[in-house]
């Protein structure tokens, strides 16, 4: 039996047939549906059920309070920059700040919802976050970010995961210029807060997740990076200590109402 989809809709079967040097001969895999009507089994949910009691304390465990809604909506953190969005790479940068990181980059589809205003427990930042990324730095060059940031942009119009959310640079792209050429400008922060445009022959620290380094939602110009660093830092622990330090959090909304930033201005729309 293995996982297949999400969200528990189907298990999966899958049949494989090994040779006797261990390769695989042949194999043949089949959804099954899931629904209210198959019956719970009582032994096993009252087993998980009492495991259930202290996880559901950790869960709600407050953590921090954000003083505005955090927007996590899956329309818009894989088409457009949030101030969820900003957080979570604010979050990443200072956390990846140890190894001089002065970029960060996470894909859209790896934010999973929102937060309302209020409390924030650890189980809504596990929600968001759901997956167990953990962060990996490594170098690029000026050119190789521009690169990723052409991916990124490269399939809005199918709200694919890979829209790239970013801090320690902005960014202005033209979603209709063809793909390749849609990223119009780049510049990178400086220290005293201030931006310069990115040079494509520098080498920039920068931190990603495991996912994105390894080359996933089309980044693989991660991959010809140098200098990789799995730092070990789980995403949502990131998150979870980084509002921790900073609640109340208040991520200001989009200057724009397509790309920008008050929070930290990261890109832009033509």
């Amino acid at each position: 039996m293995v996982q297949a989809n999400e969200y528990g809709k189907y298990l999966g079967r899958l049949d494989v047939v090994f040779g006797d040097n261990g390769i695989i001969q042949s194999w043949k895999g089949s959804l099954i549906a899931v629904d209210n009507k198959i019956p719970e089994e009582a032994l096993c949910k009252a087993k998980l059920d009492d495991y259930k009691k202290p996880v559901t304390r950790l869960m709600n465990a407050v953590v921090g309070e954000s003083l505005v809604d955090l927007d996590g909506e899956r329309s818009r953190v894989r088409s457009q920059e949030t101030n969820l969005a900003n957080l979570i790479t604010d979050a990443m940068l200072a956390k990846a700040k140890i190894v001089n990181a002065v970029i960060a980059i996470q894909n859209g589809g790896g934010i999973r919802a929102s937060i309302p205003k209020g409390k924030i427990t650890l189980g809504q930042i596990m929600t968001v976050l759901p997956f167990g990324n953990y962060l990996v730095s490594l170098d690029l060059t000026g050119q190789q970010i521009i690169e990723a940031l052409e991916n990124g942009v490269s399939q809005v119009k199918d709200l694919a995961g890979r829209f790239p959310q970013v801090s320690g640079l902005r960014f202005v792209w033209n979603p209709n210029a063809e793909p390749g050429k849609r990223i119009v400008s780049v510049e990178v922060k400086n220290p005293d807060g201030t931006y310069q445009p990115i040079d494509p022959t520098r080498t920039y620290r920068v931190v990603t997740n495991n996912f994105l380094a390894q080359g996933g939602d089309g980044y693989t110009v991660f991959q010809k990076g140098s200098n990789f660093i799995n730092l070990g830092f789980v995403d949502y622990e990131v998150l979870r200590e980084y509002i921790q330090a900073h609640s109340p959090v208040n991520p200001m909304e989009p200057l724009y109402s397509t790309r920008s930033s008050l929070f930290h201005p990261s890109l832009r729309i033509l």
